[in-house]
């Protein structure tokens, strides 16, 4: 089953949904269990301005922490605009 959901509802929808990952996202930094040790982009792999106000880019993040004590140090790639 497909539903089409209009542009007012898809935007509240996606606004209500980001607002409480951003929140959970916060709450995680400013508890003291991620220890960020870096963040950088380390390659673009495309950049692309879509109109006058909006631009979308791909690219691959370096990022070095610890959660809870454990280390993590990945590449991930990431979609922005």
């Amino acid at each position: 089953m497909f539903i089409e959901l209009s542009a007012p509802l898809y935007d509240l929808m996606f606004r209500v949904i980001w607002a409480e990952k951003k929140a959970h996202f916060e709450e995680m930094m400013s508890s003291g269990n991620v220890v960020q040790e870096k963040a950088e982009i380390t390659k673009i792999h495309k950049f692309e301005f879509l109109s006058a106000d909006v631009a979308f880019c791909v690219s691959t993040l370096g990022a070095k922490f610890s959660y809870k004590g454990n280390p993590n140090d990945y590449l991930p790639t990431v979609t922005s605009n």
